[in-house]
């Protein structure tokens, strides 16, 4: 009868890791199909035809969504923005070159004031619960 250092634990903890990402990533894809589903009957989705990622499909998806702010500081809190991995850090480099482009930066700054004042209103009718 084998003995119990006989057993394969290498290959079952493989396995296992294999099971664990195979479910979730089944749980992502599920997770981003219900948020596509509700954002479309929301009406907070772009559909950028094929286009490449720009400045103005940024900005469109900006005005698009609710942002929360910092009491204390005043500066956004959120949300968080979700980036294929791969793709990240050409995104990040992409919008760090618009800050020079005093056009974007305008638009950015009217659609994140509009974003701050409709923070405002929002948490200036919230009720607290008993």
């Amino acid at each position: 009868m084998p003995g119990e250092d006989d057993f394969p634990h290498g290959l079952l903890a493989e396995k296992l890791a294999a099971l664990a990402d195979s479910l979730a990533g089944q749980q992502a894809g599920m997770l981003f199909t219900k948020i596509n589903e509700v954002a479309q009957v929301e009406g907070n989705t772009i559909d950028a035809a094929g286009q490449p990622f720009s400045k103005e499909l940024f900005l469109a998806a900006l005005s698009k969504i609710e942002i929360n702010f910092d009491e204390a500081t005043g500066e956004p809190t959120g949300p968080g923005l979700v980036i294929p991995e791969q793709r990240a850090a050409e995104f990040f480099k992409e919008i760090a070159s618009w800050e020079s482009d005093t056009a974007f930066q305008a638009a950015f700054d009217a659609i994140m004031a509009g974003k701050k004042e409709e923070w405002r209103a929002r948490e200036s009718s919230r009720r607290l619960a008993d």
